[in-house]
């Protein structure tokens, strides 16, 4: 019998043991936050702490000097210009027609990113865009009657006939 009383005082703190579920009124819930707030609100730093704290922050940071921000700005729109020229003289070079070359320096511009450099953009556009660079120049011979290159020994009609007039004047202007 006395095993049955142990089995079941056993169960009966077994069920005592269980936790109980426990409900909270909205003011008591209320009542908790409230709480929680104010022990934040202890944590952190009181106004007149805080802005010591940022004007002890502000101090720490190097103040760089105005003249040297504005030689920085300078200096990097001269690096700018200098890119600029050396992609003109580099399009310039590949035979750009000088008509089209700032167009073609702007597109070939906005193609450059962090994996493609000026020129393997530029090779990239002109393949495509081949109508931009310059034609080749072919001399046709144009007919004047007159002799092309070269010092001729002959003389023009006009010449001879004057040479003819005045024969001491042509030693002089055959030396």
């Amino acid at each position: 019998m006395e095993k049955d009383n142990v089995i079941t005082t056993e169960t009966e703190e077994e069920k005592n043991t269980q936790p109980e579920v426990k409900t909270f009124t909205q003011e008591e819930v209320d009542a908790l936050i409230q709480k929680a707030k104010a022990q934040e609100k202890k944590k952190r730093p009181k106004k007149e702490e805080w802005e010591k704290f940022q004007a002890w922050k502000k101090e720490q940071e190097p103040e760089e000097n105005v003249e040297v921000l504005e030689l920085k700005k300078q200096l990097e729109e001269k690096d700018r210009e200098l890119q600029m020229t050396r992609n003109r003289e580099t399009l310039i070079k590949q035979g750009i027609d000088i008509k089209y070359l700032d167009y073609v320096n702007f597109e070939v511009s906005k193609m450059v990113d962090e994996d493609t450099d000026f020129e393997t953009a530029m090779t990239t556009y002109l393949k495509d865009n081949s109508q931009f660079t310059k034609a080749e120049e072919t001399k046709k011979p144009i007919a004047t009657g007159m002799p092309q290159g070269g010092v001729s020994t002959k003389f023009d009609g006009v010449t001879q006939a004057f040479l003819k007039n005045n024969p001491d004047l042509e030693k002089e202007i055959k030396l």
